[in-house]
């Protein structure tokens, strides 16, 4: 039997995001992954029920309504299926932004939920949808590349796992050993969004990666203190060090996250 095209992808490499999943001549259908497949845990069906029918709703109201062809949950749980007739990736991320912010703060009467209006009726959960969007993790990504290719990628996992450990260049760094199945990174690149702490600093010259790249850093960083880790030879070999690459869309996206949390 054929094998179809989305057992073909492969999950361990798909991160959170929105990104185009296929075209079939003007319909497009975009992946809206809220949850890193097999790393994070999945929503609760009820929580994607619910998003799914307020969702619905306000795309099929809003200013794009005669090109959205559907909208609703992937099996895996790990997001959702959006298609839609000739709009481009920008666009969708920002209808996408605007839908799911109304979603967070959802305070009405879910929609369809009547015995009459669904078949499902009960099924629904708005506080486990609301949590969907409240993990509260900063925003910063980690990609390790080894001649020019990626090895590997991962995100800040610490509110989700619970777990202090948990940044996004100790998971890429794990993630990477396991790919070349040897704790000597040789030859590798780190890209962080912002520079990183003590505690990454030591993991990536112990994991004797060759150069880190990072967009911003914080107002608060010892820069001095992690240069002299990343360099030390007592922990490894000395790593070279390139930032500021993309600072400015680094510090907005940090920004923005850190304002929404104060709100």
């Amino acid at each position: 039997m054929e094998r179809i095209t989305s057992f073909s992808v492969d999950h361990r490499k798909l991160t959170k995001g929105v990104y185009v999943s296929r075209v079939d001549g003007d319909l497009i259908t975009y992946d809206i992954r809220m949850t890193q497949p097999n790393v994070e845990p999945a929503l609760k069906p009820e929580a994607a029920h619910t998003i799914e029918h307020i969702g619905a709703t306000l795309l099929r109201n809003g200013k794009y309504k005669d090109q959205v062809i559907y909208f609703g949950p992937m099996g895996c749980m790990t997001g959702f299926y959006l298609i839609v007739r000739d709009l481009d990736l920008e666009i969708i991320k920002g209808i996408v932004k605007d839908v799911y912010t109304q979603i967070a703060s959802w305070n009405q009467e879910i929609p369809g939920a009547k015995e009459e209006e669904c078949g499902n009726y009960t099924f629904m959960d708005l506080e486990e949808a609301k949590k969907a969007f409240e993990k509260g993790e900063i925003p910063v990504g980690a990609v390790i590349v080894k001649d020019g290719i990626i090895i590997s990628k991962a995100h800040n996992l610490k509110e989700t796992k619970n777990n202090a450990i948990k940044h996004a260049e100790i998971l890429a760094i794990e993630k990477a050993c396991a790919k070349l199945n040897n704790w000597r990174l040789i030859d590798c690149d780190i890209y962080v969004t912002l520079f990183p702490c003590p505690m990454c600093a030591s993991a990536i010259n112990q994991s004797r990666i060759k150069k880190i790249v990072y967009g911003t850093i914080p107002y608060y960083a010892e820069k001095g203190t992690i240069d002299s880790i990343l360099r030390d030879r007592n922990y490894g070999l000395p790593v070279e060090i390139m930032g500021g690459v993309l600072s400015e869309s680094c510090t907005k996206i940090l920004k923005e996250f850190f304002i929404e949390k104060r709100q």
